[in-house]
């Protein structure tokens, strides 16, 4: 079973993002995160740009998401998925 599909069960009305954002702490089990989600969008998404460009996609919704939580949860994301950095900056 994948991850994502672990965290959906926990909680199944809940997206899988703010899931991830809420119980994974291990940078390790983040990038896993990362990638799958990664390819969820590419066989998933319906936009456009989810299809063409997965990770560009997944980093839109993730500097979408960000300010609404706390920096040090964005700081362990950031440690696990550095490209966030050139994009997105907490306040």
């Amino acid at each position: 079973m994948s991850l994502i599909e672990t965290l959906q069960r926990a909680e199944p009305r809940k997206g899988m993002f703010f899931l991830a954002i809420e119980h994974l702490s291990d940078p390790i089990k983040i990038k896993e995160f990362y990638k799958e989600y990664v390819s969820y969008l590419r066989e998933h998404g319906h936009s456009h740009l989810a299809k063409t460009n997965p990770a560009k996609a997944a980093r839109r919704n993730m500097e979408y998401i960000f300010p609404s939580h706390n920096k040090e949860i964005y700081y362990l994301w950031l440690e696990a998925i550095p490209a966030l950095s050139a994009k997105f900056h907490h306040k």
